[in-house]
């Protein structure tokens, strides 16, 4: 399916993919994807194998879920968590092209993409409501949202949550949070998951244990535990999304190969409130994809303004590998 610019494809209720469907659902040019439901896309027959793939590819379009203010009963907690499932994750889920997937918050409060997105593209949060990057839940009147789950129907029975083990968050150009405020739910991304804040926006992990990748921006990272994460040298003049409130435990630095000498690259902002390995002025980490052998690890310093620095290092100078 494709929409021509300011064209909107208004669903009110649920998109429903059956048994045998595959295939994609394309959205480009400034389409409008607008749901008042949810997205579920169910494959009850997993031997078939037409019916194992099926994405909503959006290539400069736009999904912009909507809360449903008529219709059946529904506290309001449920009107503001709308979301978006798919049964089989390993095989459907949406894809964001050369020219992005656009998630608009500006008409829904709350929303969680409980779904894989690949591609080459980035997602862009527009809109004042929080964007979630879930996995399973259960809400206030008893509706289960699911990430992968294992039965035929979606139900009402917190016991039959079942996470995928799928990460949502594997589009190459990772999410660009352009306004208000992103949400990350444990599982829900990994280390090769990128994040670029703007200026007054906040990636929220909301007391969960998460795995992140490279952080750019001017906005927060804020609020929980992450297990892991993996930095990117930063540009001359490019910004580092602040680290703050948060326990960080594992770091990783990949210099994608441009690593020579004891050059000292620019990887990272903290603020305040940061604990374990990032908490002091020095720290070491794990240095990836130096373009020498040699250079296993990577010594970091902190400056007075919270700047963080990385210099990778021969091996054979350390003591200690953490």
């Amino acid at each position: 399916m494709t929409r021509t610019p300011n064209q909107e494809a208004s669903i009110r209720s649920w998109i429903y993919s059956p048994s045998r469907a595959s295939g994609s659902v394309r959205f480009v040019r400034e389409g409008l994807m607008s749901f008042k439901g949810g997205l579920a896309v169910n494959n009850y027959d997993l031997k078939a194998s037409n019916a194992k793939k099926f994405v909503y590819s959006f290539d400069g379009g736009i999904f912009k879920p909507t809360i449903e203010t008529a219709g059946p009963s529904r506290t309001d907690a449920y009107k503001e968590c709308r979301y978006a499932i798919f049964k089989s994750p390993a095989y459907q889920g949406f894809e964001a092209g050369s020219r992005g997937m656009t998630v608009d918050m500006s008409e829904c409060t709350r929303y969680t993409i409980a779904a894989p997105v690949r591609g080459v593209g980035t997602i862009e949060k527009v809109g004042s409501g929080v964007l979630v990057l879930g996995t399973g839940r259960t809400f206030a009147d008893g509706y289960t949202e699911v990430r992968g789950f294992n039965d035929n129907t979606v139900t009402n029975d917190p016991t039959k949550v079942v996470e995928s083990g799928v990460v949502t968050v594997q589009n190459a150009g990772g999410v660009h949070v352009a306004e208000g405020t992103v949400e990350v739910e444990a599982g829900a991304t990994d280390v090769n998951s990128s994040f670029t804040v703007d200026a007054g926006c906040t990636v929220d992990l909301a007391g969960n244990t998460v795995e992140l990748g490279a952080l750019k921006g001017e906005g927060e990272v804020s609020g929980g535990t992450i297990s892991a994460v993996c930095f990117k040298p930063l540009a001359e003049g490019e910004s580092a999304a602040t680290l703050k409130d948060v326990s960080v435990g594992k770091v990783y630095v990949d210099f994608g190969g441009a690593a020579a000498g004891k050059t000292a690259y620019r990887i990272a902002k903290v603020g305040t409130g940061v604990t374990g390995t990032m908490a002091g002025k020095t720290f070491r980490a794990k240095a990836l994809n130096t373009g020498d052998a040699t250079l296993k690890t990577a010594d970091c310093t902190v400056d007075d303004a919270g700047n963080v620095f990385a210099t990778p290092v021969p091996v054979g100078l350390l003591l200690i590998v953490r």
